[in-house]
């Protein structure tokens, strides 16, 4: 029990140094035009969703089984 919970503040130790160094950087966010857009079509070229539809929809989404 002592080598898991070492291992294991190790692991918070080092992720939060990283995390927090990164954060300083300023590399962890993308930016605020990318956000507004969505990370879909800013980053990866497409949509996962048709917004267009969701949107005329009347505030509920019909899921079809396969």
């Amino acid at each position: 029990i002592v080598g898991v919970l070492a291992i294991a503040a190790w692991t918070c130790g080092t992720s939060a140094l990283m995390f927090f160094g990164l954060s300083k950087a300023g590399v962890l966010r993308v930016s605020p035009e990318d956000e507004q857009t969505g990370l879909d079509d800013s980053h990866h070229g497409g949509s996962a969703y048709d917004m267009q539809t969701m949107r005329a929809n009347t505030g509920t989404v019909k899921v079809e089984a396969m």
